[in-house]
Formats: C-alpha cells, sequence, structure tokens
C-alpha cells in the first residue's frame, strides 16, 4: 500500500503544470542532442516486465499491461521524433498457444484491447507519419481479433515516414521456415528467363566431364550432341534448366552395345528408346539454385523491406531472446539487455543505451576512415611560368591546419575528386604571394567525411562544396572546409559529378536564378565551357528560352543540354546576330568578356529597362582591369554601357547548393567530363585547362580507391 501512495504521490508530482512543461523541455532538449548523432534505422523490443511490475506494485495484471502500452506510446514517440524509420516490437508468441485454452483466451482478449488502444492513439501514428504492419501467422488468430488487426492496418495504411511492425503471433523458427519454404516454392516454379552465360558452376563442370566421356554417340544422336557441344565450345553455356540434371539422368540411361572389334577404344552408347520425359522437363525454365543467396531469405521474412536491424532491446533483465527476430540479428545487430521492467522504460533508460550505441558507431567509422599523419598531394611552390608547369606530387605533404582539431563549424573531408577551374590557376600565375608554400591548389572537391563539428553532417557521409581561397587544398587527400561549402551529395549522383559543381555551379546558378524567370529570353556567351554547360541547363531549368554559343564542333553537346539556338562564333558575327534580333533578350550572360564590345551594343539587343548583362570572367590584367573600370564608371549619358551590368563570382551558399543538387538529382542537371586525370597527373590536367579548348569540365581522381555511399 505504502508502495502505491508513494507512485501515485510521484504521478501527482510529475503531473504539476510546472514540472510537466520542464520535464517536456527537457525530453526535448536530450531528442535534439541525440539528432546530432547517427540514427538507429531499425529497432526492436522485447517489451518484458508488465505482469511483474504489476505484482510489485500491487496492481491488477490488466493495468500493469496498460502501463506497459503507455510505455510503448512514449518509446514510440521518441524514435519517431529522433529519426529511427522501423520499430519493432514482440507483441504475442506462438509459444503462448500451447497454454490452457483459459489463460490463451485472456492473453487474445487482452491483445485484442491493445490494438483497440493503438487505434485510439491514431493522433500519434499519423503526426510521425507511420503505419502499423501485424507480422506473423495471422491464420492462428481468432476471428474477432483478426477484424481489430485489419483495422489498425487499414488506419495507418496512408503513412509512409516510418513504421511500426507488430509481431503477433510470431516466433523466429516459423518466420525462418516460412521463409524457406518460399523460398523453395519459388526456386521450383517454372519461369522464363533469358539465356546467358553464367561463371563458374558445379553443373557446368559436370557437362564438360560428360562430354569427353560421350565421344562415341551414336550416330542418330549427333545432330543434338553437336548442338550442346558447339555452345560449350565457343564458351556459351546451355541453360542450366534446359540441360543439367535431366541430360545426366539421360545420359545415364544409356546401354553398351557389344563391340564389333578389338580395336574398338570405347563401347558404343545409344539412348533407350521411348525416354521422352527429360526432352519434356527440357522445356520448362526453373531459376537456377546456385544463383541462391541470403538475399532471397530475406525477402520471404516478415520485416521486408525493413532496413537491417541496428539495434535490439530487451528489458527485466533477461538475458535471452525469447525465439525474437533471431534472422535479422545474425549480421551487425546490437544486442541490450536492460536491468528495468517495461512500464519503467523511458527516455531516461533508453537514452544511455542510444547514446552508447553512437559512440560505437563513430569509433567503427573513426576506425575505417583513420587519419595519417601525412598525405599525398599535388603542390607547387614556384609559379614562373604557370603552376601547371610546377605541380610535383609530394607523397607526404602535410596534413590542412585543424585537421586533427576541428573548430566550430569545420568539417574535415577525404577527398574523392577534385575540379580544377580557371580561377585556381589565374590567382597562382598572378598573385601568388596570397599562397603559403608549398601551395595545394583547387576549390572544388567530393569526398567522404572523416569528422565534422556540424550537426547535420554524419561520419561517413558523402560531400561536396568548395573551400575558400587562399586555403584551397582539393588536390590533396584531406582537406578542411568551412560549414558554408560541405553539403551532402544527392542520391544518384557520383562523386565525379558532384566535384564539378563547387565553383562553376554556384556561378551559374548565381547569373541565372536571381535574373531570369520563366519565359524569359537568355543569351549566354560561351555555351560548352565548365560554367556554360551548367549555365544552360539551370537557364532550361527555371524555364527560359536559351540562346548559346560555341565553336562548330560544340554545337550538338550544347543542343543536348537544352538550348534552343546554338550559334556557331567562328562562323557567324555574334555582334550582328544579336543586333538583327532586335531588344529581344532579358538576359545576356557573357562567360568569356573577351572583349567589352558585347556590352557596349547591349542596348541594342537587351530589353529596356529589365535587360541586364552579367559577366563572370576576365584575366587579371591591365588591360582587362581599365576595360572593367570603363563600363563600371563611364556614364551612359557620355556614351558608355546604357544596360545594367552586373560582374558575379561565386559567392559560397549551401541553399543554393541544395537547389542545385536537387536538380541534378531529378535528372535536370549534370555535369559535363571531358576528362579524368589521375592525381600525379594533375599538371596536364592544368595543362589541358588553360588551352581554352576544354569541353565542359576535367577532373582529377585523389583518393586511390572511391568512397561509396553508406547503406
Amino acid at each position: 500500500m505504502a508502495i502505491t501512495r508513494g507512485a501515485s504521490l510521484r504521478r501527482w508530482i510529475m503531473n504539476l503544470p510546472p514540472v510537466d512543461w520542464a520535464l517536456h523541455q527537457l525530453r526535448e532538449l536530450l531528442i535534439n542532442t541525440l539528432k546530432c548523432g547517427p540514427i538507429p534505422q531499425h529497432i526492436a523490443f522485447v517489451m518484458d516486465g508488465n505482469r511483474r511490475y504489476a505484482r510489485t506494485h500491487k496492481l491488477e495484471t490488466v493495468e500493469g499491461h496498460h502501463l506497459g502500452f503507455e510505455a510503448l506510446a512514449r518509446i514510440l514517440e521518441v524514435c519517431y521524433k529522433s529519426g529511427v524509420k522501423v520499430v519493432t516490437i514482440y507483441a504475442f508468441s506462438i509459444e503462448n498457444f500451447k497454454r490452457s485454452k483459459y489463460e490463451v483466451d485472456g492473453l487474445m482478449d487482452m491483445a485484442k484491447t491493445k490494438l483497440v488502444q493503438m487505434s485510439q492513439h491514431g493522433e500519434l501514428f499519423d503526426r510521425y507519419g507511420a503505419s502499423v504492419r501485424i507480422l506473423g501467422d495471422k491464420s492462428l488468430v481468432r476471428e474477432d481479433v483478426l477484424e481489430q488487426v485489419d483495422r489498425a492496418v487499414e488506419m495507418t495504411r496512408h503513412n509512409d515516414q516510418a513504421v511500426l511492425n507488430v509481431c503477433f503471433p510470431y516466433t523466429s523458427r516459423e518466420e525462418i521456415t516460412r521463409s524457406i519454404r518460399e523460398t523453395v516454392a519459388e526456386f521450383s516454379t517454372a519461369t522464363q528467363r533469358p539465356r546467358g552465360q553464367r561463371g563458374f558452376s558445379e553443373t557446368h563442370v559436370l557437362r564438360n566431364l560428360r562430354r569427353r566421356q560421350l565421344s562415341s554417340v551414336a550416330e542418330e544422336d549427333k545432330p543434338d550432341k553437336e548442338r550442346m557441344l558447339d555452345l560449350l565450345d565457343h564458351g556459351q553455356e546451355v541453360d542450366s534448366s534446359e540441360m543439367s540434371d535431366q541430360d545426366l539422368d539421360a545420359s545415364s540411361t544409356l546401354q553398351v552395345e557389344s563391340s564389333q572389334t578389338s580395336h574398338s577404344p570405347s563401347p558404343t552408347l545409344k539412348p533407350l528408346a521411348g525416354d521422352n520425359s527429360s526432352s519434356e522437363r527440357n522445356r520448362q525454365h526453373y531459376p537456377d539454385p546456385e544463383t541462391l543467396t541470403e538475399d532471397h531469405l530475406d525477402k520471404n521474412t516478415y520485416t521486408f523491406p525493413a532496413p537491417p536491424l541496428d539495434l535490439l532491446v530487451r528489458t527485466s533483465g533477461v538475458s535471452r531472446l525469447s525465439d525474437f527476430m533471431l534472422w535479422q540479428c545474425h549480421e551487425e545487430t546490437e544486442i541490450k539487455f536492460l536491468d528495468c521492467l517495461w512500464p519503467e522504460f523511458d527516455l531516461y533508460q533508453f537514452l544511455p543505451t542510444l547514446l552508447e550505441w553512437q559512440w560505437r558507431q563513430r569509433r567503427e567509422a573513426a576506425e575505417e576512415i583513420a587519419v595519417p599523419d601525412h598525405m599525398r598531394a599535388s603542390q607547387w611552390t614556384y609559379s614562373h611560368g604557370g603552376i601547371d608547369k610546377n605541380l610535383k606530387l609530394n607523397p607526404k605533404a602535410s596534413l590542412p591546419k585543424n585537421a586533427k582539431s576541428l573548430r566550430a563549424g569545420q568539417t574535415l573531408v577525404k577527398v574523392a575528386y577534385a575540379c580544377p577551374n580557371p580561377i585556381d590557376y589565374k590567382l597562382a600565375d598572378n598573385v601568388p604571394f596570397i599562397f603559403s608554400k608549398p601551395a595545394t591548389p583547387c576549390l572544388d572537391y567530393s569526398g567522404i567525411v572523416v569528422e565534422s563539428k556540424l550537426g547535420h553532417l554524419k561520419t561517413g557521409e558523402l560531400v561536396f562544396g568548395k573551400t575558400e581561397p587562399p586555403s584551397c587544398g582539393a588536390l590533396g587527400e584531406y582537406i578542411v572546409v568551412g560549414k558554408e561549402g560541405c553539403v551532402p551529395v544527392p542520391n544518384d549522383v557520383s562523386l565525379k559529378d558532384a566535384a564539378c559543381v563547387g565553383v562553376v555551379g554556384l556561378t551559374a546558378y548565381q547569373c541565372i536564378v536571381p535574373y531570369a524567370k520563366k519565359g524569359d529570353k537568355v543569351f549566354i556567351n560561351g555555351g560548352s565551357g565548365g560554367t556554360g554547360t551548367f549555365m544552360i541547363q539551370i537557364a532550361k531549368a527555371v524555364g527560359c528560352h536559351v540562346t548559346t554559343t560555341c565553336s562548330g564542333p560544340n554545337v550538338e553537346l550544347c543542343k543536348s543540354l537544352g538550348a534552343d539556338e546554338v550559334v556557331d562564333y567562328k562562323t557567324t558575327d555574334i555582334l550582328k546576330k544579336l543586333t538583327s534580333s532586335g531588344h529581344n533578350y532579358d538576359l545576356i550572360v557573357d562567360t568569356v568578356f573577351a572583349t567589352p564590345a558585347l556590352y557596349w551594343n547591349a542596348h541594342k539587343y537587351l530589353k529596356p529597362t529589365t535587360g541586364r548583362f552579367v559577366t563572370i570572367a576576365g584575366t587579371p590584367s591591365i588591360s582587362f582591369i581599365i576595360d572593367f573600370l570603363k563600363v563600371l564608371v563611364w556614364p551612359s549619358v557620355l556614351g558608355g554601357g546604357q544596360r545594367t551590368f552586373t560582374f558575379v563570382t561565386a559567392n559560397t551558399n549551401p541553399t543554393h547548393y541544395a537547389e542545385i543538387a536537387k536538380w541534378m538529382e531529378e535528372g535536370k542537371v549534370k555535369a559535363v567530363i571531358e576528362k579524368e586525370f589521375e592525381l600525379e597527373d594533375a599538371d596536364k590536367a592544368f595543362a589541358h585547362l588553360k588551352s581554352g579548348r576544354t569541353k565542359g569540365k576535367v577532373v582529377v581522381k585523389v583518393c586511390e580507391e572511391e568512397p561509396t555511399r553508406p547503406e
């Protein structure tokens, strides 16, 4: 009685508005803290201890189960808020049917009550987009309980953000048996499948052995034999369902004729008459049993297509799985047995388990991506004659500053690909004094996160972006980047393509998107270069009509990227072409700026008032500076430019990167890569870039082994 009164007093105190508000804020803080680290995608619970809790606290058994359901609702909210995709609970074991009928009926009634309660908590599932799945042999369930099962499933069928798997009635042994039975049925069902060459197989070996033995088959049997041997001689394999065990069975029915002479090296074999069963079977096509893998068994488990089980938790201090999720636990599942009863289980008992799991994940990731004391890097010390003539591979270059002691907002990335840009060699060739020597060039990169001080980036995540000069450094195996220049690589986009976005993708976005809208006419001078190829695609993604220039060999490339009209600047006078169009264009983007004449005459082809001229290019030379100053300061009333002039430099913005990444994932924007170079050939990559004849981008493979996307 004292225990009950004490529990009631605690509950009364906890329900006081100030205490309840403070606890709610603390829970939210802890959950948000968890979200800063890796989150298990699939968690399973053995909810043990409801009856023991009721006995200990002198409560009715039904009350213990009700409190257990409340604990489940709390834990589900924690899981779904923190980002867990699938939760699986053990609700009812098939072994319970071995109990007395009275006890089984009581358990069924209790299950029915829980399902009704679950239906009453529909707002919880809708809030987090969770659907309910009932896993197990439902043929054993009573009709009235089955109605509640169907109701709970139907109530949440529209949700697709998360899943609650309720195992009822269930045992792992039954699940594994069912999976094997279903797999055997699949492989015993005749199917239509294409014939093709397979690799090593036992039946292939057996057929070759038989081939040597069938050297003296009778004349009437030769056509079929020659067909099969011809396939084998040409390295082709006969369909295993057409010629495998059936053929071997048939060959075993061959009879030996009496030898006519003593010179006969081997007996002559002749098939038995009337044996047509083998040829009848040959007309059927069965899946090859040698292709059977554990994936086939996974596909036939109740939990498919849930992600792999990351964490299994059992309460009440019992250290056994009780025939639950045995198949799913066989690989990398972390199993925790907690010494508390299920109704007591809350965030404050769950938190240490999740933190330990996160710590283990980080440690394993750190072991996989260990940071050495030195790295490979392509570096220059002197830039006289151009860095393309001075780049050398340094196999023991120093790690970048702060690589092993990151500051707030920084991320350490192991580089997969780097993508040189004109800005990389222009800065090094013209203002080399801004760099610390030896200098590692290149701003654009893609790679894998080794460590990050940003909550939204996890160790092992694939990222891309750009660094800021004078740090650069992408031609080294490791770089430290700021929070603005590091964003996740979207699904279905390769690291090689993502590396090309950095400077040129951002520049193209910031030249087009702020100044153009759907239906505008855009003219891009220089559409086949790195920036131009992105501009064409981004302008089309916005919904613009695009005209661009390039040399004759690149016309088809620009058209394939979506350009509506392509002008060959080698055979067409661009100024005359534009002037004849009248006030036709809303935006002109000059990626070349070889001469300011295109701007001085812009009033002839850019729309008045709204027309804008944008440029990005220019070599830091005396002539360029003079021309640029004229454009900026010469008043229009004295013969200067009569349209708005904007000079764009890439301003690192993760929001812009995210929009480009979205377009790439949707297939609206892609990287155009002309050549790939190894790290030791980085000087050749820069030489090719400086030639001015690059079609799209060139990339440099920095890592020796390309990292893969985490599962």
